[in-house]
């Protein structure tokens, strides 16, 4: 059609780039971009990689040359669950407690638990007197908008 794109800020658009969330354990591509466990192996492995369709149809990820998986906090392990440490009367979870809690698969408690408060939060009607949006408040409360997987960067890494 010949359509010239612009941008909020008036300027002509040239390149379109999509984005696909790929597996770093088993290479499965996802094109669900809310998804924070591999729909194939489970593993919270996704890693965003851009791709393209040509005139064909044929689709084609576009890989980093020498892509590495950051393995910062993979010193220590996870920490062994402590008896009792579930009703909290004693503290488990390695030093400071990182190990309580933690989500590592999809269909764990924590994480269902999690995702249904997220989406409550989410459910918010715009014509209640009450609720202003954040765009006019200026509140940037999580802005990541995730849940957070795993352990988080480094939970075992030297503290200055």
């Amino acid at each position: 059609m010949n359509l010239n794109l612009l941008s909020p800020s008036m300027s002509r658009i040239k390149h379109l780039k999509t984005f696909v969330l790929r597996c770093h354990a088993c290479f499965n591509v996802s094109k669900d971009m809310t998804k924070q466990f591999c729909p194939k192996c489970g593993q919270p492995s996704l890693t965003r990689v851009s791709c393209s369709t040509n005139a064909n149809g044929e689709f084609k990820l576009h890989l980093k040359k020498n892509m590495q998986w950051n393995t910062r906090g993979d010193r220590y392990s996870v920490p062994k669950a402590v008896h009792g440490s579930a009703h909290g009367r004693i503290k488990g979870g390695g030093k400071g407690g990182w190990g309580n809690e933690l989500i590592l698969a999809e269909d764990q408690k924590e994480f269902e638990r999690a995702s249904r408060v997220e989406q409550r939060q989410k459910e918010r009607s715009l014509m209640d007197e009450d609720y202003l949006p954040s765009i006019l408040t200026g509140d940037r409360n999580r802005a990541g908008g995730r849940i957070k997987v795993g352990a988080g960067r480094g939970v075992n890494s030297k503290k200055r």
